[in-house]
């Protein structure tokens, strides 16, 4: 939890950095917060609470803004991608999880974007 959350500060804190540097970190993002889906802290999902995370990213620059659709794109092709080297059981109920739990937060932030 503490290395998503500084990967995320650290993107926050530098939105110019050069687009694959970026991309590598998000994509690092994604797959911390697919492995920690599951896990509680203090009977809470903390992993699930990316979706509130984006939206102050999609509050601020545009760079901020661009990077916080990068992540939610990333994270929802992340929680699709079957991973060999996990049980296939693993991975489907993750992603159906994130599906019933978050996607639909996905869409609707994606759609208020497309609006403003």
């Amino acid at each position: 939890m503490d290395i998503r959350n500084y990967i995320l500060n650290y993107v926050a804190s530098q939105p110019k950095l050069a687009p694959f540097v970026i991309q590598a970190l998000i994509q690092v993002i994604a797959k911390i917060t697919k492995l920690g889906w599951f896990e509680v802290q203090k009977d809470q999902f903390v992993f699930r609470e990316i979706i509130a995370d984006v939206k102050k990213f999609l509050q601020g620059t545009v760079e901020h803004c661009i990077i916080g659709v990068i992540i939610l794109s990333e994270l929802t092709q992340e929680m699709n991608l079957v991973d060999y080297s996990r049980p296939s059981a693993k991975h489907r109920k993750i992603a159906t999880s994130f599906r019933d739990t978050s996607l639909k937060d996905v869409l609707v932030l994606a759609c208020s974007l497309l609006k403003q």
